[in-house]
């Protein structure tokens, strides 16, 4: 199909990505590796597979330490130097010496290692605030000023209610608004507890909600509820029209920002074309950009005949080895059962 398709390949994006954070190391000894919460977060198996297909260490905050304001990756032949993390936990559980000190995934001392400068991190702490919805309220003039140009895309007209006007407005267009936290990072459709639409809820409910927007206005922000473009779907034998959000990636390199050609649509699961209607969920679907021509075959993946590229015995994290000498151990327990279980038999 792809052949076909004439589909463009996502491993250039991939290989331009893993490129740039190769070149950010300090040094030729510097590691680069991905910052993981561990194996209980939902996206883990996102992490473990593309550390493996960008070669990248697969790193968790206990594999990492701080000495003299390097931050050093336990191995079994030693500490060794990390020049680069792509920090994929939330960055307030970064470090417990700084930031939450009830965290148990982070790492003490890595925030004043990255003010040092011993260490770069890609997703710096801190830059989750340009997803929180009260920015949004502030992004057409941030574009004006800092570009003097106008925006190409426009954003989700949104009011933040920590000024006097836009709260206003927000009260007297109430039934028209999308209400949610001003500081949440995700989108109204994917918070159905926090972010509700006005029309929607009962006289209570209504009441107790613009008591807290008179009370504590900076918390709370709203938003113009949207409607979703259409595209067809395959359903049931037909082709039927469904709401569609469209997510696409950047990746900063050294030769400016490379936009990924794919990405994915999340399709509603009813007809409804309210952007909030996402809430009572749906499916994700494969984006493609298709050429009118053959493309360019990439991959990252091992070609056959190619030299194979052993890595290091020293570079495996303690945490994994340890982990696999207690697979090893439980491995022989259960072979002697089974043979003693045979002998008896």
């Amino acid at each position: 199909i792809y052949g076909r398709m004439h589909v463009h390949r996502l491993a250039g994006f991939f290989r331009d990505f893993r490129d740039a954070l190769n070149g950010i190391a300090r040094d030729g000894d510097g590691r680069v590796g991905i910052l993981t919460p561990g194996i209980h977060n939902e996206t883990y198996f996102e992490h473990a597979y593309i550390a493996r297909y960008l070669g990248f260490m697969l790193l968790e905050g206990e594999d990492l330490l701080v000495e003299n304001g390097q931050v050093m990756v336990r191995t079994v032949s030693g500490n060794k130097p990390v020049s680069v993390l792509w920090r994929r936990l939330d960055a307030s559980f970064a470090d417990p010496l700084e930031l939450r000190t009830d965290s148990h995934i982070g790492t003490p001392g890595m925030t004043d290692a990255i003010r040092q400068g011993s260490i770069s991190m890609v997703n710096a702490l801190g830059s989750g605030i340009l997803e929180t919805r009260a920015l949004a309220a502030f992004m057409p003039n941030l574009c004006r000023a800092l570009t003097g140009e106008e925006p190409i895309l426009p954003t989700i007209a949104t009011w933040w209610c920590g000024q006097a006007a836009e709260r206003r407005h927000v009260i007297e267009n109430f039934d028209a608004m999308m209400v949610g936290p001003a500081f949440a990072t995700g989108l109204a459709i994917d918070d159905p507890k926090g972010t509700v639409l006005g029309q929607n809820l009962g006289k209570d409910q209504r009441a107790a909600l613009l008591q807290q927007l008179a009370d504590d206005g900076g918390s709370f922000v709203g938003q113009e509820p949207v409607r979703l473009s259409t595209a067809p779907v395959y359903l049931g034998g037909t082709l039927q029209p469904r709401p569609i959000t469209l997510r696409v990636y950047a990746a900063r390199t050294k030769d400016g920002w490379t936009v990924m050609p794919g990405g994915f649509a999340r399709v509603g699961s009813t007809s409804d074309t309210a952007a909030i209607a996402m809430q009572r969920g749906g499916q994700a679907a494969d984006v493609w950009v298709v050429s009118k021509k053959p493309v360019e075959r990439v991959s990252l993946m091992a070609q056959e005949g190619a030299k194979l590229v052993r890595v290091s015995a020293g570079s495996l994290p303690s945490r994994a080895a340890d982990n696999l000498i207690w697979l090893g151990r439980y491995a022989e327990r259960c072979e002697a059962t089974v043979r003693i279980l045979r002998a008896y038999n």
